[in-house]
């Protein structure tokens, strides 16, 4: 990472612990427990780190299964390599302050066990649990993201039509998804988003149906929820292909949740509530019936996590603003029947939005 934007990063981050009478921050990245907010922060990957934020300091502790890693990629951070005894270390960057210090850290990433072990040592500190600021500063993304989820996009788009090409009837819904998932590897990818979805046939009713050893079959719809992840950035796209023929049930829906997203994603512009961009699509089902039949929100925030915010959701009182990337991602299920539907990620600007995908989303017929 550029040491511009960790320092811009740095900036916003002590405005908001001086907001809050914060002391220092401290981010305990255990076996991946924070791993985006280490990502966010420096670009770094790796599963074990500890960052410590002060008004005067920033330091970067990891161990040494990452020396050579970090000497090659991240000089400008001044490693440090942390010695195995973490008590020995939080006492030492904890010495400066005086008891009833606040120390900010990411609750939400810390188990109890982890908290008890570890933190009730510091008992003359007061811990506050305060991670909104990483998720706060991670909706509006930099030019650096927005061009690796770019990428991260064009892999996925590639990997899906070479993986379409490469389908043969009688595949397993197992066999597609490793086949994708080696397409994008293959292609450019650090590794998937996700574990890819691949739901065919009455397990498309399933929004989250992950791939099975089920053939996919003559006949059958396939809903594929796929993503690529790209210097630690990642995509979010979902198709619908049939094999063989289309029943007219799958088009007649299918129609309606694309007239929905179609709609929602023209609408999409910085100013207006989530929960009414939610609204327009959500109108257009209700319109032909098939409120019940829309069970989970038109979408979510895609970044360093593949679930982040700003929710798109009838619930959320986010306001969005230029920077934001999300998905928009209608669908309607019936349940023991089929299910379809049609996602997309999208880049709001100041102007409006940028729609990522550039995939087709007509039901490819195999």
């Amino acid at each position: 990472m550029e040491d511009t934007l960790l320092k811009k990063k740095l900036e916003d981050i002590r405005l908001y612990m001086r907001s809050n009478f914060l002391d220092c921050f401290i981010v305990i990245n255990y076996e991946s427990s924070s791993r985006s907010t280490s990502r966010f922060l420096t670009g770094f990957q790796g599963t074990f780190c500890i960052i410590f934020i002060s008004q005067e300091d920033f330091d970067f502790y990891t161990d040494s299964r990452y020396l050579e890693y970090v000497e090659y990629g991240y000089k400008s951070l001044n490693v440090k390599i942390y010695d195995g005894n973490l008590i020995q270390l939080l006492k030492k960057l904890l010495s400066a302050f005086k008891p009833g210090a606040k120390i900010g850290y990411e609750a939400s990433n810390i188990s109890v066990r982890f908290y008890k072990r570890f933190f009730e040592v510091f008992k003359n500190f007061s811990f506050v649990g305060c991670e909104d600021i990483f998720l706060s500063l991670r909706t509006k993304k930099n030019a650096s993201e927005i061009d690796n989820i770019k990428k991260a996009v064009i892999i996925s788009e590639k990997s899906y039509l070479e993986s379409i090409e490469r389908f043969e009837y009688g595949m397993s819904e197992k066999d597609f998804s490793a086949l994708l998932e080696y397409r994008m590897r293959i292609n450019g990818a650090d590794s998937c988003a996700f574990e890819t979805i691949v739901a065919s046939g009455k397990r498309s009713c399933m929004p989250h149906g992950y791939a099975s050893d089920k053939k996919i079959e003559k006949g059958d719809i396939v809903i594929v929820d796929f993503g690529a992840c790209l210097n630690g950035l990642n995509s979010d796209i979902t198709r619908v292909f049939c094999v063989n023929k289309i029943d007219p049930r799958y088009k007649k829906a299918y129609d309606v949740i694309l007239s929905a997203q179609n709609l929602a994603i023209e609408a999409s512009r910085p100013g207006m509530l989530s929960s009414d961009l939610d609204g327009v699509a959500r109108g257009i089902i209700k319109k032909y019936g098939l409120s019940s039949y829309f069970t989970h929100t038109l979408g979510h925030g895609v970044g360093y996590d593949v679930h982040e915010e700003p929710k798109i959701s009838k619930n959320s009182s986010y306001i969005l603003e230029s920077g934001n990337v999300f998905t928009i991602e209608p669908g309607v299920y019936f349940p023991g029947d089929f299910g379809v539907r049609v996602e997309d990620t999208i880049l709001l600007t100041e102007k409006g939005h940028q729609n990522f995908c550039s995939l087709t989303k007509e039901i490819i017929k195999l």
